[in-house]
């Protein structure tokens, strides 16, 4: 017996393992979007519930007292892992949301990565032998790369953790079926993992039925083992349903107070589920479903190899269930549609099975035909629905406004009370909104969805010292006069709407304006537009403090310094000075990049000495490169180079 030489063993090892191989490049395929937007708006917390399971893990730590009983109740499955995993990272010093949220959100892919096996395996179970190879992975390609899937999978949510429940539970099921030897086993950890789905989530009831269903399948095989096993699954889900109930106080918030008030009149919506439904088939609209199930159908009857019935029959209860019972608390649609997508799942195992079964109809002599069928099916899935996954991860890659504005605030601004939008209520809200002042100052801020709905007078006498407006307020109240006498009663500071940017278009202002008003420019580029202090107090020993306000035109060509000389009439030294960054310590001139921007300096102080002699004083102000000592001339006039702030008297 001749032994088969190494391309024999080779390609035999291929044919053996070829699903698992090119499975595992469909996980590297699918890996690639959700690892490159994954950290999108971060250190920013955009998705409003991602921060409300860190606090929640806080409070039942003990950490902070919730004293609006706000997660009281909540399915409990999510707030113990963020409990574990801020535990394990503690003793690293990671404890701040924005540092915790990263892996958070990488387990939310490594959970959605994992559901691509599972979603795979199953279809690929529905048919006998190695003839579902296609089947699943065609079902593991729409779910690695379908754009809705890749947006729900990297946020750290329960969502993902009941997707892998569920998916886990109808594997478990297939498996039942398939090797009935087994079937209590698989039964057993398909309803399992419902139950842990169910714990991370409520409404993950469908992903007890594939456990129960395998169960009952088995009846017509083994009665007596069957009858045990259901009357196990029983017994879990009560102990279960009993603890939630009455051990741990389950409580349904928002979408269950929907259900309570208007559920079952939902449930029994035709449109509401027909909607609902028509969703959960994404990313193929109604003509391909259409096709793949009249096709799918015909070629199951015509075939001779054929699709597990029972396998397709408890996947198409998970189709019908989910978004049946979703519609009792949502008509879904754009960030609500990871809802569905425990139906989701299903649908592509039966999409995937339908296609392979339509392969497996068309005669073995023509198997250059039956190959083909998969690949122009993973052609026509993948080429338009890749274009739209590629635009979401160019869409999750561009920088938020909101880091933009905190990091512009933390580094231009002294901290001031802040007048805010719904829009940017978190950005200084360090424990829901991820970002914290470097130098840990705290930020006071008010939600005030109209600016005007006070005077600035008020804002003023309750110590607010800027606000954010959105740009469409601000576009619309600079086309009317009183909107216009509005804003010109502050300063205006900056506008955050690059194009090119995620999040709200900003613009900030200050709500007072310099003392006075100046246009004075220094060299080429930069104006001093004006600044605050008065030389009317001076006297010797008499400290007088300043602060400028700048524009640039265009960014300037080195980083200058300021100074700052007070001389006598008769001298040109300096009796007493200051010098310093022309604007905040963290803002270099060479980081003054934008032309409408207003810069404003720090605060400048001069004390006038004790024994300064009477006379006639001048403070003079200038700009000079640090390098060189070169002074930037005044008012384009190279003789002078510097600006008479204030003349005074010392008697």
């Amino acid at each position: 017996m001749t032994r088969p030489s190494l391309l024999q063993t080779l390609r035999q090892w291929v044919t053996r393992h070829g699903f698992w191989l090119l499975l595992i490049g469909i996980v590297i395929l699918g890996a690639l979007p959700r690892l490159a937007s994954y950290d999108f708006s971060l250190p920013y917390v955009d998705y409003p519930d991602e921060p409300a399971y860190y606090n929640g893990a806080r409070a039942l730590r003990g950490l902070i007292i919730d004293s609006d009983g706000y997660f009281e109740g909540v399915p409990p499955g999510y707030l113990w892992l963020n409990a574990a995993v801020q535990v394990a990272l503690e003793p690293l010093g990671l404890t701040e949301l924005a540092q915790l949220l990263p892996l958070m959100r990488l387990l939310s892919i490594a959970t959605n990565l994992l559901v691509i096996v599972l979603i795979a395996d199953t279809a690929r179970l529905a048919f006998p032998g190695r003839a579902g190879m296609a089947a699943g992975l065609l079902a593991g390609l729409a779910w690695a790369i379908a754009p809705h899937v890749i947006a729900a999978g990297v946020l750290a949510l329960p969502d993902p953790w009941l997707i892998l429940g569920t998916a886990v539970a109808l594997w478990a099921a297939a498996r039942a079926i398939v090797a009935p030897e087994h079937n209590r086993a698989y039964a057993l950890i398909s309803t399992i993992a419902g139950l842990i789905a169910v714990i991370f989530k409520y409404p993950a009831v469908p992903a007890l039925i594939p456990g129960v269903l395998a169960a009952l399948i088995d009846l017509r095989r083994e009665r007596r083992r069957a009858l045990a096993t259901l009357a196990i699954q029983i017994g879990l889900i009560a102990a279960v349903a009993g603890w939630l109930i009455f051990g741990y106080g389950i409580a349904f918030q928002r979408e269950g107070a929907i259900v309570r008030d208007s559920g079952l009149a939902n449930m029994l919506d035709p449109a509401r589920i027909w909607h609902n439904l028509t969703q959960t088939f994404l990313p193929l609209d109604l003509a391909a479903v259409a096709v793949l199930v009249v096709l799918g159908g015909a070629a199951w009857w015509a075939a001779k190899t054929r699709a597990r019935l029972l396998v397709l029959l408890v996947s198409l209860t998970l189709v019908i269930s989910v978004p049946w019972l979703t519609a009792a608390y949502s008509s879904v649609s754009g960030e609500k549609l990871r809802y569905l997508l425990p139906g989701a799942l299903a649908f592509y195992i039966l999409a995937g099975v339908a296609v392979e079964q339509i392969a497996l109809a068309i005669p073995a002599r023509w198997a250059a035909l039956r190959a083909l069928i998969p690949l122009g099916a993973a052609l026509l899935l993948f080429v338009p629905v890749w274009g739209e996954t590629t635009r979401l991860v160019a869409d999750y890659e561009r920088p938020d406004s909101r880091v933009l504005l905190h990091r512009w605030f933390d580094e231009s601004l002294e901290p001031g009370d802040i007048v805010l939008t719904r829009e940017t209520e978190k950005v200084f809200n360090p424990d829901w909104g991820g970002m914290r002042l470097r130098d840990g100052h705290w930020v006071n801020w008010w939600i005030a969805d109209n600016l005007r709905e006070r005077s600035l007078a008020e804002w003023r006498a309750d110590g607010y010292e800027y606000a954010v407006i959105p740009s469409d307020t601000w576009r619309a109240w600079t086309a009317t006069d009183d909107g216009s006498a509005y804003l010109d009663e502050m300063l205006y500071l900056r506008r955050f709407a690059d194009p090119g940017t995620r999040g709200p278009a900003l613009v900030v202002y200050r709500l007072t304006r310099p003392a006075h008003d100046l246009a004075v420019r220094f060299g080429d580029r930069i104006t001093l537009i004006g600044y605050d202090g008065d030389a009317d107090a001076a006297a010797a020993g008499v400290s007088l403090t300043y602060r400028f306000y700048w524009r640039a035109e265009a960014t300037p060509i080195t980083n200058y310094s300021l100074f700052l000389h007070l001389t006598a009439e008769s001298s040109a030294e300096p009796v007493v000075q200051a010098d310093g960054a022309p604007g905040a310590p963290d803002r270099p001139t060479l980081t003054w990049d934008a032309p409408d921007e207003t810069l404003v300096s720090q605060s400048f102080t001069i004390t006038l000495p004790e024994t300064l002699p009477p006379g006639r004083y001048t403070l003079r102000l200038g700009l000079y490169d640090y390098a060189t000592g070169a002074r930037l001339p005044v008012a384009g006039d190279p003789a002078q180079d510097a600006y008479p702030l204030a003349t005074f008297d010392i008697r």
